[in-house]
């Protein structure tokens, strides 16, 4: 309801990562989207991890790798 909301994607991703653990993984990619256009760069990030989750968990895994494969090396921290 109110998509200019600073915390909105926030919300959209975690509606989506929701929507993984449930298994509705056309519901997570919808709601991901979403998140994926934010300006704040980490939500961005996160976004396009589980956007390639819920592909690969549905069967898309060609459509994951190249959103996966530049997260590479960045989804931990080694210190």
């Amino acid at each position: 309801r109110h998509p200019d909301d600073r915390v909105a994607p926030l919300a959209h991703l975690g509606l989506g990562r929701i929507a993984i653990g449930l298994g509705r993984l056309d519901e997570a990619l919808r709601e991901l989207e979403i998140a994926a256009r934010a300006s704040d760069e980490p939500v961005v990030e996160r976004a396009t991890l589980y956007r390639g989750v819920a592909l690969h968990l549905g069967g898309r895994s060609a459509e994951a790798v190249p959103l996966l494969s530049p997260l590479l090396g960045r989804t931990t921290d080694p210190e």
